[in-house]
C-alpha cells in the first residue's frame, strides 16, 4: 500500500495494470469581466482597428474574449490591452496571443451573437507575468472570502 498527496489525497491497495492520463487544462480559469482593446496584428497595416470586447476568463496562459464581432479565427495572433489593479495599484496588461478557438452565442437578453475567442498567450513579459500572478491570486483570495 502507499499514500499519495499529488493532484489529491489517495492510496493504492494494488497497483493498477494500465494507468491512462490526460491533460485537461494546465491551469485553473478565472471569471472575470475586464474591458479590453484587441487588435488582430494578422489584418493589413491600412485595416488599423481595434475592437472592444472584454475579458471572460483568465489564466497563466490564456484568456477567453468575449465580443460582439468576429476578432479573427484560429491561428490568427492579436493584441490584447486591459487594464486591471493588484494592490490596489492600477497597470495595463498588453499582450500578445494566438486564437485558438472561436464559438458564437446567442445572448439571451438581446438574441445578438455574441462571440467568444480562446487566446494562448505567446511570449509573455515577465512584468506581465508578475501582473498576471498577483492579479489572479488576488481574484482567487477574494473568490474564497
Amino acid at each position: 500500500m502507499q499514500v499519495c498527496n499529488y493532484p489529491y489525497h489517495y492510496f493504492h491497495v494494488k497497483y493498477p495494470k494500465d494507468i491512462v492520463s490526460s491533460v485537461v487544462r494546465k491551469e485553473a480559469r478565472v471569471d472575470v469581466a475586464l474591458k479590453s482593446t484587441i487588435k488582430n496584428t494578422k489584418k493589413s497595416r491600412e485595416d488599423d482597428s481595434s475592437i472592444v470586447g472584454f475579458v471572460n476568463d483568465l489564466n497563466l496562459s490564456g484568456c477567453c474574449l468575449k465580443a460582439s464581432d468576429v476578432i479573427g479565427n484560429p491561428g490568427d495572433t492579436v493584441r490584447v490591452t486591459t487594464r486591471m489593479s493588484v494592490a490596489g495599484v492600477e497597470d495595463f496588461l498588453e499582450v500578445s496571443g494566438v486564437i485558438r478557438n472561436v464559438k458564437a452565442e446567442k445572448d439571451p437578453v438581446t438574441s445578438e451573437l455574441i462571440y467568444f475567442h480562446g487566446v494562448e498567450f505567446a511570449d509573455l513579459q515577465r512584468s506581465h507575468s508578475l501582473l498576471l500572478h498577483g492579479y489572479l491570486f488576488e481574484q482567487v483570495i477574494n473568490e474564497k472570502r
